[in-house]
């Protein structure tokens, strides 16, 4: 490229062993660096950067607009934000990430039925089928949310007491704005990938197998957050 300081992985720290190639500063993590962003947040090393692991703060702005069609939203639903608001996120790029969605419809009835929490679920493209499957019980039941864009969504999980999904972008967004997350993992590491930061729960299959992890795990787990 003609860059004169051009920053990596070393070859043994990146999936992509050949990229060393193209860098004349590579970067080993430190082994404190467990989380992938306390990782990649290492590459600031040679330009005299540090970041203490788990300590990184995301200052993410919305819209106005964004954020009044949201209030809108839960005015007209009769959502109060922030208050026991328990968001689910049922999708995930990968099939094998997912939690089956019976058992996201199970935790959303005790939620609504037994610990007096307000739910909503989220959905996004070619998801709307299994939100609906998850809304569609006894009142009281969940909302279920409107289309967003990623402004829109920012400004929901902004609003939640507590964020349910698996290792998938809006748990994500939900933790950088500093809603308190529990992350269902199977297939992906928590300790490398789970929600960043302090106050969120990661549960992680025992064998790998999203459908392994129990509603009543993950009840558990929503309760204590909602209790703190």
């Amino acid at each position: 490229t003609g860059a004169p300081l051009r920053i990596g992985f070393a070859a043994g720290c990146s999936r992509e062993r050949l990229s060393a190639l193209f860098t004349n500063r590579r970067v080993t993590p430190p082994s404190e660096a467990r989380h992938v962003v306390d990782q990649y947040l290492s590459l600031l090393a040679p330009l005299g950067v540090t970041v203490a692991p788990g300590r990184a703060r995301f200052r993410l702005a919305t819209r106005a607009a964004a954020e009044s069609r949201i209030d809108d939203f839960f005015v007209g639903v009769g959502l109060k934000p922030r208050h026991r608001l328990v968001v689910l996120n049922p999708g995930a790029g990968r099939s094998n990430k997912r939690w089956p969605v019976t058992r996201f419809r199970a935790l959303a009835e005790r939620l609504c039925h037994e610990a007096g929490a307000q739910v909503l679920v989220l959905w996004g493209p070619s998801e709307g089928d299994a939100a609906r499957a998850i809304v569609e019980i006894a009142p009281p039941r969940p909302a279920l949310a409107p289309p967003t864009d990623l402004d829109e969504l920012t400004a929901v999980v902004r609003r939640a007491s507590v964020m349910v999904a698996a290792d998938t972008g809006p748990l994500h967004l939900a933790a950088a704005v500093g809603t308190p997350c529990v992350g269902l993992y199977g297939p992906t590491s928590g300790a490398r990938n789970g929600p960043y930061g302090a106050g969120h729960r990661v549960l992680a299959a025992p064998d790998g197998r999203m459908a392994s992890i129990e509603v009543a795990t993950v009840l558990e787990a929503v309760l204590e957050v909602l209790a703190r």
